[in-house]
């Protein structure tokens, strides 16, 4: 009771001396039905906080555990600390205590040679390790592997002609052209891959098939041979023999040597090769079909004769010849090829992984790829020594035999006429390639492991500036030159002892109620070097205020008993709720600071502040609803240009439906306001939807839609400046005005 009286004294005295003030109005005795549902809703409020408080509670009593266990599990990490180093102390002294005795002893007669020193045999042996690694690393940097496969490829293949001209009778020559045929081969070799590059090499055989037509230079581009008489007709009767559809059937097969460079790309997966090929030919045939047809031109008679058997005539009749040996020479090829790396996809994933000791397997070592490639002979492999003496690939003569006309016909390659004199041959392969490559193993070496060096410690006190003496508990951190951060708790006497390698530190301390320390650069050379001193400075500690808060009705100036809930700056948390005195007074204990005030009483526009508290007794003033009131809706929110209220406004417009529930002769207008970023029109349609937009979630609400009107004033309205985003940002609001109370009894609910 003294207590109360105490604060009631303290806040008439600074009442007399003045207040911040706030703006308000009169109040309207409540039913005895508002009051019951008045107190209800109070007592909801109030369960609510409670059960919030609970939960605050219990989170904080979760965080206070958490905070023992970590700390119990950090005084188990120092003990074991301590007891390594403990350990470590020892063997130093062990070590000490045997190279005191060693550097007693005489030096070696032998050589007389003092012993070498523990330091400088540590020192030795470092440089043989670290020569000896450099090579390690060197080696197995080399990014190189060797290779061996074997290949195969399919493909359409041609052996392009040119050049094959007859050219004593020119208007009865013949051409040839290539319609192809397939071809591919086999191939053993050896790659090299040396980082992206890759060089193949080896021996392979390859085949080539290719049918090439062979037709004339007549009207119906057929094969014609010589038009000539028969004894003693010569000068009436002379016979034509026609040869059509020729086709030269060859077949070659050629030992090449491949020399081709490329490289890997995308990641690796894919590759490319591109050089010659060397080949000897080793296969070739050839294999003649045609089509003849034979006419004899009389010139007594109307039509020439056909089908004559007396005369042993044959018309349209095929022929295939025998099989002649096609001579080709050197072969000299460009080769290209594209492909992918399957090896990935073939293999199977393990179903344990493999540990690091474990050897690998023979298939691990296999290298799988399939590809594109075209190759071309870039010389001409018809060989000059296989010339025939024919002029075309057909050759006839005709002879009487009782009588009769007997043709004799004889066939020979077009690779072997003398028409071939002046013609070239190229070979062509494109398609399918299918490769398998064994990689050998490399051979493993393995860096040797550093000698040990005995680690220094690290000695550091953090100090309290206003008294000179140890503060323990404090989070001391080592941050090295990488980067790499470690941080230990100062122990009872505020000092903290560590192994830590030689080199440059950043070290830094922090404790709560203590400022942080700037940080120290230290550079850490020996043992137990002289003492780092850390020194921190302790934060004033917050002084507690008494708030003292007045509610009076902004038309009479007298005070109301209003609920009253005060939160934080962000309003998340509610630091006080509950009901003013009779004479308008609530008290609360509070930091200096922003905050939150919500005030709510019957009859009167609810009223939400942002107050700034320093030790004053502030007065809030209560506007009555009459017409004529606007007020901003607080905490509205819409999507960025958009007339979608965001779910974080659910509390605002619930608020704003209550009021008008239990007001029902209030009609409201509600009026959008927009900043000045765009177009006029633009803005002004923003802002009708935005005003449109809050009507229907009221209806939504259950609110009678011919209570509200809305309106869109766009831009034309600014309460701040639109040059800063934070005057941008109080033009973008949304007012709702009182347009009539039609002598209703106001309410407000609590």
């Amino acid at each position: 009771m003294k207590k109360i009286l105490r604060i009631l004294a303290i806040c008439l005295l600074i009442l007399s001396n003045g207040a911040t003030v706030t703006t308000a109005v009169a109040a309207t005795p409540m039913t005895q039905a508002q009051k019951d549902k008045a107190k209800a809703q109070a007592q909801r409020e109030k369960e609510k906080a409670k059960a919030a408080k609970e939960k605050e509670k219990a989170k904080a009593k979760a965080a206070k555990e958490k905070a023992k266990a970590q700390a119990q599990k950090e005084k188990e990490k120092a003990k074991a600390q301590q007891q390594k180093e403990k350990a470590q102390q020892q063997k130093e002294k062990a070590q000490a205590k045997s190279a005191a005795s060693s550097s007693s002893k005489p030096a070696d007669s032998a050589n007389n040679q003092p012993k070498m020193s523990e330091e400088e045999a540590y020192q030795k042996k470092v440089a043989e390790v670290e020569k000896y690694n450099a090579k390690v690393a060197a080696y197995m940097s080399r990014d190189i592997a060797h290779r061996i496969g074997i290949w195969g490829q399919a493909g359409y293949s041609a052996l392009f002609p040119a050049g094959f001209n007859y050219e004593p009778e020119k208007e009865l020559g013949f051409q040839t052209s290539a319609k192809g045929g397939v071809g591919g081969g086999v191939g053993l070799g050896y790659q090299l891959r040396y980082k992206r590059f890759l060089f193949t090499t080896g021996a392979e055989i390859e085949f080539f098939t290719s049918a090439n037509r062979i037709f004339g230079e007549s009207e119906d581009n057929s094969l014609l041979t010589r038009t000539f008489g028969m004894q003693p007709y010569a000068d009436k009767m002379t016979y034509q023999y026609r040869f059509t559809d020729m086709t030269d059937h060859i077949m070659t097969g050629f030992v090449q040597i491949p020399v081709l460079a490329g490289m890997e790309f995308w990641k690796n997966r894919m590759y490319f090769l591109a050089g010659a090929k060397l080949g000897l030919n080793v296969i070739g045939t050839s294999v003649v079909n045609t089509r003849m047809t034979t006419t004899i031109d009389d010139k007594e008679l109307v039509a020439p004769l056909a089908d004559m058997y007396t005369h042993s005539l044959v018309t349209d009749q095929e022929f295939t010849s025998d099989v002649a040996k096609a001579q080709l020479g050197f072969n000299l090829g460009v080769s290209a090829e594209i492909g992918v790396n399957i090896e990935n996809l073939i293999k199977k994933k393990e179903e344990k992984p493999r540990s690091k000791n474990e050897p690998k397997k023979f298939s691990d070592w296999l290298r799988y790829r399939v590809g594109l490639f075209a190759e071309y002979g870039v010389l001409n492999v018809l060989k000059p020594s296989a010339l025939g003496s024919n002029d075309m690939p057909a050759d006839f003569s005709t002879v009487l035999q009782g009588g009769d006309p007997v043709n004799n016909l004889g066939f020979t390659s077009s690779l072997m006429t003398s028409s071939a004199a002046s013609a070239k041959i190229n070979p062509f392969l494109v398609g399918v390639k299918v490769a398998v490559f064994y990689e050998l193993p490399r051979k493993q070496m393995k860096p040797m492991r550093m000698p040990t060096e005995p680690t220094p410690r690290i000695v550091a006190r953090v100090q309290n500036t206003e008294d000179g003496a140890g503060v323990a508990g404090t989070k001391v951190t080592l941050t090295n030159s990488e980067g790499k951060g470690t941080s230990l708790t100062t122990n009872s006497t505020g000092y903290i002892v560590t192994r830590r390698a030689r080199g440059e530190y950043d070290v830094k301390a922090e404790k709560p109620g203590f400022y942080p320390s700037e940080t120290i650069h230290y550079t850490h050379k020996r043992d137990l070097a002289d003492t780092l001193t850390i020194r921190l400075r302790p934060e004033p500690k917050p002084v507690v205020y008494t708030l003292c808060g007045y509610a009076y009705a902004g038309d009479t100036r007298r005070p109301v008993a209003a609920t009253v809930r005060v939160g934080d700056a962000e309003d998340k948390h509610d630091l006080y709720e509950g009901e003013a005195a009779d004479d308008g007074l609530f008290v609360t204990e509070l930091l200096g600071g922003q905050y939150v005030a919500h005030l709510r009483y019957p009859g009167y526009m609810p009223l939400d502040d942002t107050i700034h508290f320093e030790k004053d007794t502030l007065r809030f003033y209560m506007t009555k609803i009459k017409e004529g009131i606007r007020v901003k809706i607080h905490n509205l929110f819409f999507a960025t240009n958009k007339t979608y209220i965001l779910p974080a406004s659910a509390q605002a417009m619930e608020d704003l439906a209550t009021f008008l529930s239990e007001n029902e002769g209030v009609t409201i207008r509600i009026t959008g306001h927009t900043d000045n970023v765009g177009t006029d029109e633009a803005n002004q349609k923003l802002s009708e939807g935005r005003a449109n937009a809050v009507k229907k979630d009221l209806i939504k609400r259950g609110i009678d839609p011919e209570r509200i009107e809305t309106e869109g004033k766009g831009e034309s309205e600014p309460v701040a400046d639109n040059d800063t985003e934070e005057g941008r940002a109080l033009n973008r609001r949304v007012e709702f005005m009182i347009t009539a109370t039609n002598g209703a009894d106001i309410q407000q609910v609590k």
